[in-house]
């Protein structure tokens, strides 16, 4: 009886010293009502999720289903929101977590995250870049690779988060050498484009231009006879003007019901 005794603490010490994976245990990390993946694909995107789920204390969770409107709903997202709570997903007391859902009756997807560091690390910009990760490859009926994107994606950003520099407006290195590009592209052609086209305006205007015969051709017959002339620089006028940038503070927007999320088509 004292050995049995014995083992049940032992077991429950291990429970409580490892919430975070037995959680992560409990949950299904992929759910595919439509049948897009095979069962290769989806135990292997299940490893996947359950792992960076583990590493980061943060679900990662993929749901597919046929037709959101059957339960009822009007908006995918309120469909997500209700999945999420309704399946206890998320990791910890905070059930931090994150979750793409995809209805595949009209080609509806949500991405939803959960939590305060479930909402810190997919912030609204990083929203958007990771749907820009996925949706190229959903758009040609790619699944297997545009969940793996996904996976990608979120583990990347997870681990910007936990580093302290949460993927978002000020913190995308892509962006800004994206952003340098565009700048550098701005400086060099177009100021070569419109001096092509000052040129060219010239070149067009000397067509009509021709030579006199004599030097009295070139004087008007009421002009003012001048013995001396003189050009006297005096000064030069320049006028600045103030550029006002709108500048976005990035951040996640998050609702009364602690989501963040969005919504389109793919």
């Amino acid at each position: 009886m004292k050995k049995r005794i014995t083992a049940f603490l032992f077991a429950l010490c291990l429970l409580l010293a490892f919430p975070v994976a037995a959680c992560a245990a409990d949950a299904d990390f992929v759910v595919d009502e439509a049948g897009l993946l095979t069962d290769t694909e989806k135990s292997e995107l299940t490893q996947r999720a359950s792992a960076i789920s583990q590493q980061y204390a943060c679900g990662v969770y993929i749901a597919v289903l046929q037709d959101f409107t059957d339960g009822g709903y009007t908006d995918i997202l309120a469909c997500a929101k209700d999945y999420y709570r309704n399946n206890d997903l998320g990791v910890g007391e905070g059930r931090d977590g994150e979750l793409l859902m995809l209805s595949m009756e009209d080609r509806d997807f949500a991405l939803i995250a959960y939590g305060d560091f479930g909402n810190a690390s997919f912030t609204d910009y990083g929203k958007e870049v990771l749907e820009d990760e996925f949706l190229d490859d959903f758009a040609d009926d790619n699944w297997y690779d545009g969940f793996s994107d996904y996976l990608d994606k979120s583990e990347e950003m997870l681990a910007l988060s936990q580093n302290g520099t949460p993927l978002d407006v000020g913190s995308d290195p892509d962006a800004a050498r994206r952003s340098m590009g565009t700048n550098l592209a701005i400086v060099i052609v177009v100021p070569c484009l419109i001096a092509g086209v000052v040129c060219l305006i010239f070149r067009m205007q000397m067509r009509t231009v021709h030579a006199a015969p004599t030097a009295r051709d070139y004087i008007a017959a009421d002009a003012v006879a001048l013995t001396l002339h003189t050009d006297m620089y005096t000064h030069t006028t320049e006028t600045r003007t103030k550029i006002h940038k709108d500048s976005d503070s990035g951040g996640t927007s998050v609702g009364s019901d602690g989501f963040s999320g969005d919504s389109g088509k793919f």
